[in-house]
């Protein structure tokens, strides 16, 4: 009875050892899997850590070589030590890579002449001639399709706005929006009395002569709301209000309380814009070439460049042209290039005015 107890209790031991044995296996590759898949997982993140960048420069690594040549025309390769890249960002490692490795030195020629290149052209700048402020009247008045064409001109150019109109204030935008100044036109008074120009031929609102001060210094205000994004003024007519130094006197000062500058367009030889304007103290010029008068043509604009020329000791020529038609536009286009291929320089009207 006894030999039976010792053998069953042997079977059971047996069991018992065949069953942990088992496990112990089923443990050792349970173990195994996680240690293959943390090591697996960890070398794919270094491998995404290496940028196609490094893996390329690594493998050019091994490719770097010296060649020199001896007296006797043998070759001799050498492999060249290259540093280790350590991973940075691609963007970091791509710039290091192009980067070029050029150093400033000293001129060992004088520098050439100032270039610009505007609306496609370029052309050399004559210091030694004056700039040219080109401002162009009447805005307000045309067609948005005309009004484009102008607009597509070297920025330089300055427009001069009608106020009241119904395309004044979206042809102001549309200037400024293309980066260029814009003045207000202000209406004033012709001198009437050799019956060229006519009443139908004044704006709905002139300043003139027999305005009260409050009534000049008003209008100005109104129009200088409208067209806020106006930088300064210069007169539409005037002939005959250019020449009342009171009326000049208002314009002027309620132009300078907003930071203003004006242009004289010099339609009367007495005019006293320029010397009331120095009184006052508010930057301003005067205007020296009439573009399309007597005409509008190729002839004309050349001429004028001739005119020009003989302009002797003054820093800016201010020209003055209007937007009427496409003939106008299209001798502005002429009148620039050759002013450009003379080497004359446009700049705002901002920058004529003293």
């Amino acid at each position: 009875m006894a030999k039976k107890k010792s053998k069953t209790s042997k079977k059971k031991n047996i069991k018992v050892n065949k069953v942990n044995l088992v496990l112990l296996i089923i443990f050792f590759i349970a173990v195994s899997s996680i240690i293959f898949y943390f090591v697996s997982l960890s070398n794919n993140i270094v491998d995404i850590k290496l940028s196609p960048i490094n893996i390329s420069r690594k493998q050019e690594q091994k490719k770097d070589i010296e060649i020199k040549k001896t007296d006797d025309d043998k070759i001799i390769t050498k492999e060249i030590p290259v540093k280790h890249i350590e991973p940075e960002s691609l963007q970091v490692i791509h710039d290091k890579l192009i980067e070029p490795t050029t150093k400033d030195t000293p001129a060992s020629e004088p520098l050439p002449a100032p270039t610009i290149r505007d609306k496609a052209k370029m052309y050399v700048i004559n210091p030694n001639l004056p700039k040219i402020c080109i401002i162009v009247d009447d805005f307000g008045t045309i067609t948005n399709t005309l009004f484009d064409r102008f607009n597509s001109l070297d920025t330089e150019i300055n427009f001069a706005i009608l106020p009241g109109h119904n395309n004044s204030r979206l042809q102001m935008n549309k200037a400024i929006e293309a980066g260029r100044e814009v003045l207000i036109h202000i209406p004033m008074e012709p001198d009437m009395s050799d019956g060229k120009i006519k009443n139908k031929d004044l704006e709905s609102v002139t300043i003139k002569s027999s305005m009260t001060d409050f009534e000049i210094k008003d209008y100005i205000e109104t129009w200088m709301f409208e067209l806020f994004l106006a930088s300064g003024a210069n007169n539409h007519m005037g002939s005959k209000a250019t020449r009342d130094s009171r009326v000049m006197k208002i314009v002027l000062e309620t132009l300078l309380q907003n930071d203003m500058y004006f242009i004289d367009s010099f339609t009367d030889s007495k005019s006293v814009a320029l010397k009331i304007a120095n009184e006052v103290g508010i930057k301003s010029a005067r205007r020296n070439i009439f573009l399309d008068v007597p005409e509008s043509s190729m002839a004309n604009a050349r001429k004028k460049i001739t005119e020009i020329k003989k302009i002797k000791n003054q820093d800016v020529v201010v020209v003055i042209s209007h937007c009427h038609n496409d003939i106008k536009y299209r001798q502005l286009i002429h009148f620039i290039d050759k002013l450009k291929d003379e080497g004359y320089q446009l700049i705002p009207a901002s920058l004529a005015v003293r």
